[in-house]
């Protein structure tokens, strides 16, 4: 009887300290006997916690031995892990698809603005290139009228006339400029026409144009007293050279088989001779001791020219006996063949008067002998162009109207003059000074002829397309 009672009693407390409360949750009041001891109620908290286990179900647990209840908290245990992965799964899938909705949002807007700035960008270099459109047809051959402009203020400068000279020189300086930004105009807006130009054996050879125009100019500065010019323009000149020289012929080499190449050549091909000769033209009429310094390069400059000037004079007639002659064919550029030689005699005159270097002294003799030798060279070359150009224009009755290549005529007119009045100076011949003088004249009178043509045509071509606009 008294066992029993002990029991009852035993239960009760038992009852009392595992009591769940409506929430859920196990209030300890007075004591919990063996809690230490059981593995699943060690979860519960001394005072109120929240269990994972309802009270009954863990006393069951706690019947079935320690081993069925250390599988069964850790299927628990892994149950809650799976479901917390899960959770975070979700959550990253819904920040990623997310994110992939924003940047792909961004990434659209981005591209529809870089798409929009590169069609405003094409729509305005479009528009501006309509605007220049006028500069495709402008060629690295339109330098022949720097050349010439500044050879004739030289000429007409020398014979007496000085500010007359000077204002040819002006001239000259403004077409150059106005020439210089057409060309980057035309390299910007029309790069492929720049690239047939120089693979085109016709017309690769006149960008050496702008070589000889920038020397002439800078030995036109020179006898202005204006030599921190000149010595731009001279470096200018020298390193468009030093590319040019050897890229032109790497070219049409490249892009032209050798029969092709040879069977364009022209008289443009002469200013690859005229472009290294300005180099010692421009360097040599720098004033003291600048052209003392120059004396030796122009000197190795003057060399390499004359050779050149055989090497493309064999080209060029093996092309014109070659091939059937037509009026077309016998251009004005072919006047550079005679201007090659007068640029040769100006250069070697000039060197001539270095003598104080050691160098120029020895080979002075030897220079002298040379120079004269293209001077009649060259003098014999006049009246057969001359008889070219009548039997172009009066036999074949060829059109004669502006073109670029007419100022090829005006560049070795005056050259010719030029070189004779400093080869007579040089070798004491006053006959040829005063020939070289007179000739200036004959230069002036073709430049104006020339300039005049050009201003006429420009008008004319204005006033044609104000009509069809």
């Amino acid at each position: 009887m008294t066992a029993s009672i002990s029991a009852r009693v035993q239960r009760r407390r038992t009852r009392r300290s595992v009591t769940t409360s409506a929430t859920g949750k196990i209030e300890d009041t007075k004591q919990a006997p063996d809690r230490g001891n059981d593995p699943v109620m060690r979860q519960c908290t001394n005072r109120t916690r929240t269990c994972r286990t309802r009270p009954v179900t863990a006393i069951f647990i706690n019947s079935l031995g320690p081993a069925t209840t250390r599988v069964l908290r850790g299927a628990d245990r892994n149950k809650t892990n799976i479901a917390g992965t899960i959770q975070r799964t979700t959550a990253d899938r819904r920040h990623r698809r997310l994110s992939g909705v924003s940047s792909t949002r961004a990434r659209s807007v981005w591209m529809r603005g870089s798409a929009t700035f590169a069609w405003n960008t094409r729509a305005v270099s479009e528009s501006f290139g309509r605007r220049v459109g006028f500069v495709a047809n402008i060629g690295p051959g339109w330098f022949a009228s720097v050349m010439a402009t500044g050879i004739v203020s030289r000429a007409v400068g020398s014979a007496g006339w000085a500010w007359g000279g000077t204002a040819l020189l002006i001239i000259g300086l403004i077409a150059y400029a106005v020439l210089v930004v057409a060309t980057l105009l035309r390299i910007a807006f029309f790069r492929d026409r720049v690239i047939g130009d120089a693979v085109n054996p016709a017309t690769g050879f006149t960008y050496l144009a702008f070589v000889a125009g920038t020397a002439v100019l800078s030995a036109g500065l020179s006898r202005h007293a204006r030599v921190g010019a000149a010595l731009a323009l001279l470096l200018v000149a020298t390193v468009a050279w030093a590319v040019l020289v050897y890229a032109i012929p790497a070219l049409l080499m490249v892009r032209h088989g050798a029969p092709t190449a040879v069977t364009g050549a022209n008289g443009t091909w002469f200013l690859w001779v005229v472009g290294t000769q300005s180099l010692a033209v421009a360097a040599t009429a720098l004033p003291q001791p600048w052209s003392q310094r120059f004396a030796v390069p122009a000197l190795l400059c003057w060399s390499v020219g004359v050779v050149l000037y055989g090497i493309v004079a064999t080209v060029v007639l093996g092309t014109l006996f070659g091939t059937s002659l037509t009026a077309q064919l016998l251009a004005p550029t072919y006047w550079i063949f005679m201007g090659a030689t007068a640029i040769s005699v100006l250069t070697g005159t000039q060197i001539m008067d270095q003598s104080s270097v050691a160098l120029i002294a020895t080979v002075r003799p030897m220079l002298e002998g040379s120079t004269l030798v293209l001077w009649a060279f060259g003098s014999w070359l006049v009246p057969l162009l001359l008889a070219a150009g009548i039997w172009r224009h009066l036999v074949r009755h060829f059109g004669l109207s502006y073109e670029p290549g007419l100022w090829s005529i005006v560049f070795p007119v005056g050259m010719y003059g030029v070189g004779t009045a400093e080869l007579g100076k040089a070798t004491g011949e006053q006959w040829m000074v005063a020939f070289g003088h007179g000739e200036a004249w004959v230069a002036l009178a073709v430049w104006a002829a020339t300039a005049a043509d050009l201003v006429v045509t420009l008008i004319r071509r204005r006033r044609s397309r104000e009509s069809v606009g």
